[in-house]
Parts: structure tokens; C-alpha cells; sequence
């Protein structure tokens, strides 16, 4: 499950904290979190220690705390950042960052990020009324940030940790007696981006000229033959309901990526499917760059915010790391049909993609990368996965 540790608010005060610490330190040491494990213990105990006294504090005794859900260290679907706690009250989401004596604004930012994942693209959080919190030893009073419109995410607040319980009960005042999600089902949400940020990552690659995204030195013509094949290779898939897997080689420099970012964002394709795509490549500063050069050219063309622009490719362009833990853990079917696996030469044997599997996910420890991809795929009714790989120039 993607939270640590999740459950109600009630069963979360009634174990003891030294058992908590325990859950949370064998699911860190099952997501190959070793290295740094002493120092977030302590963060935990802090952690523990503070949520227990907000939520036994006089200020919620009216509002019957013990049914609130509570979900640590959770994951959202194919993120890799884990929010410290979510809280759910009634029918809004309180996202709760930990940052001792760090409160700024950067601890806004990033508790705003993990609540904007949430937002877009995680299926129990859309629509929801989301409140941010930076909590923090201040001793000062509750103060709210300037407002970052960002639809139903409300201004994040820096609070006290003295002062949580009555914060929180300002957010139950609002929503605590409206229908509120079971904890465990929300814990289990998959990985669902809402169709409005999905048109806007089709939008924004739309607008782009070819050379703002990728400085290829390739055929326009074999290019564009290569995109038309593999378009109605798609379409047949799924009109026929079949599972197709498509090889494409080049020589480096051949438009490879170029061809798998175009078929990821075409709207005629996604209009004729009825599904999303998903690109996906084990090179992380690849993902880094792709998403931030998208993210400022369309922050720079239609006057957004750069954080407001930069979530529309992560809806499109992710890591296969991202991708496997969500459904290795998740056996439901992913939400596109559509795969672009680029620099698929790169791809895992099974040794090593077994190092990254955790105990839920034991059944794949025989897969390859490619395999696993398969697997995941083999879910859905009908499936296209498109392997992008290098083949070397003849001398």
C-alpha cells in the first residue's frame, strides 16, 4: 500500500508509539531506505509524538477524532516523494509536513507540490477540499500563505506544533460532519490524472516547434513515416482488442525520444483510442529535463506560474521506476493502454529489477524489466507497448 502506515485516527492513538515506530521502520527498510534510517526515526518519534497531542487535544473534543483517517509516509501513485501525514477529516484532506524548526517557504512549496499530486492525480483525492500544512516549533501563532489558486487546494498554513489540534479543528468545524472516504480504500487510490491536466499536457506539446523539444538530426520524412505506422498499429489494437508490442531502433541522434514524446502527446491518437499515454525511460535526468523545458515553454507562452505549468508533463513523461512500483504493489489494471518504453536497450534483467521489489510484490521476482511491462499490460482488455532502443551505425 502506498501509506507506511494507515488507519483510523482512533487505532492510530491506542498503539503504542515505540509499535509505530517499528511499522514505519520495516516499510522504510522494505523501500531500500537504509542510509538515513537513524535520522528519521527521530523525525518519526517527533512526529508521533506531536500528532498524538493534536489529536487528544481539547480543542477536537467535540469533533470525535478517533473515526478521522490518518495515512504516514504515503506515496502518491508514481511519485517518489512521501508526504509526512494525510489526515482526513469529513470530506477534505489535510496533507501535514513535519519541519522541525524549518518553516519557510520552501517547506510551503514543496507541501503544495505533494498536495497538487494528490489533486491531479491521485483517483480519492480529486475534487476534494485539500488543506496544506508546514508544522513546525515556532511558538508563533498560526499564520496562512498568501493564496496560490490552485482550485480546491486551500492556502497552505504554518502552525505551531502546540497549536496543530486547534488549527485542525477549524478544518473539522468546516467539513467534519460531511462523508468522509474509509481510510483504507483512500490509502489503495490508484494512480488516475484528471482529464482537464492530461488535455493540458496534449496542449502544451501541441504548441511546442519540434526543435523546442528535442535537437534530433533526424529524417523529418522517416520520422513522421515511423509516427503514422505506429498510429495505426495503435488504432487497430484497439479496435481489435489486442496486445501489440512495437520495436523501433535507431542510431542515436535517429529521433527516437522525438517520436515517443509526439505519439505520447497526440490528441488524434488519444481521440481515436479513448486512452491516455504514458512515456516512460529509466533515465531520470532525461524525465528532469523533458518535463522542465515543457514546463517553461509553456509557462512562458501562456503566462502561468512555472509551478503551475510544471505539473502537465508529469502527467505524461515519467520514470519506469515511478511506474513498476505502482503496479507491482497496485494489481489493478495502469490507466493508459499506451506505452512508450524509451531507451528500452537499457532495460533491467531480472537480478536486478528483484532488488527493488517489496514483499507485496514477491510474485514478479522472475521478471525482467520488459516482462514486468508485459505483465502490467496484460491487464487491460487491449495494450500497445512501444520499445524505443539504439542499434548501432554501420561502419
Amino acid at each position: 500500500m502506498p501509506g507506511y502506515y494507515a488507519d483510523t485516527a482512533g487505532s492510530f492513538l491506542a498503539i503504542p508509539s515505540d509499535q509505530l515506530e517499528l511499522r514505519l521502520t520495516r516499510a522504510y527498510e522494505s523501500d531500500r531506505y537504509k542510509d538515513l534510517i537513524t535520522a528519521q526515526f527521530a523525525a518519526w518519534r517527533d512526529q508521533i509524538r506531536d500528532l498524538k497531542d493534536a489529536l487528544q487535544s481539547t480543542d477536537l473534543a467535540k469533533f470525535n477524532p478517533d473515526t478521522w483517517g490518518i495515512a504516514m509516509e504515503f506515496v502518491v501513485p508514481r511519485k517518489m516523494g512521501r508526504i509526512d501525514t494525510v489526515l482526513l477529516i469529513g470530506s477534505s484532506i489535510v496533507v501535514l509536513e513535519f519541519k522541525g524548526e524549518s518553516v519557510d517557504s520552501s517547506a510551503a512549496d514543496q507541501v503544495e507540490d505533494y498536495c497538487l499530486d494528490l489533486l491531479h492525480f491521485h483517483e480519492g483525492s480529486h475534487n476534494k477540499p485539500i488543506y496544506p500544512a508546514v508544522v513546525g516549533k515556532t511558538d508563533r501563532e498560526t499564520r496562512i500563505r498568501r493564496s496560490q489558486a490552485f482550485g480546491e487546494l486551500h492556502p497552505t498554513a504554518f502552525v505551531d506544533a502546540k497549536r496543530l489540534g486547534a488549527w485542525l479543528a477549524t478544518v473539522a468545524q468546516k467539513h467534519g460532519s460531511e462523508p468522509q472516504p474509509v481510510v483504507s480504500s483512500w490509502n489503495r487510490g490508484n494512480y488516475r490524472p484528471v482529464p482537464t491536466i492530461i488535455e493540458a499536457a496534449v496542449g502544451m506539446f501541441a504548441e511546442m516547434q519540434v526543435d523546442d523539444i528535442a535537437k534530433a538530426g533526424c529524417d523529418p520524412i522517416n520520422l513522421t513515416s515511423t509516427i503514422d505506422t505506429i498510429r495505426g498499429i495503435v488504432i487497430e489494437s484497439a479496435r481489435s482488442n489486442r496486445k501489440t508490442v512495437c520495436f523501433v531502433t535507431g542510431v542515436p541522434g535517429a529521433g527516437k525520444t522525438l517520436a515517443g514524446l509526439q505519439l505520447v502527446h497526440d490528441a488524434e491518437l488519444r481521440q481515436a483510442t479513448q486512452s491516455d499515454s504514458i512515456f516512460l525511460t529509466g533515465n531520470l535526468p532525461l524525465v528532469e529535463v523533458l518535463q522542465a523545458a515543457l514546463a517553461r515553454d509553456a509557462s512562458r507562452r501562456r503566462k502561468h506560474r512555472l509551478r503551475v505549468s510544471s505539473r502537465d508533463p508529469k502527467t505524461t513523461i515519467n520514470t519506469v521506476l515511478g511506474y513498476k512500483r505502482e503496479h507491482t504493489r497496485n494489481k489493478s489494471a495502469p490507466h493508459e493502454n499506451i506505452v512508450v518504453f524509451d531507451e528500452a536497450q537499457r532495460a533491467w534483467d531480472a537480478k536486478r529489477t528483484a532488488k527493488y521489489l517489496d514483499e507485496s510484490s514477491r510474485e514478479f521476482v522472475d521478471h525482467s524489466e520488459p516482462a514486468l511491462m508485459l505483465a502490467i499490460l496484460d491487464r487491460q482488455r487491449w495494450a500497445v507497448l512501444i520499445a524505443f532502443g539504439r542499434r548501432r551505425a554501420r561502419d
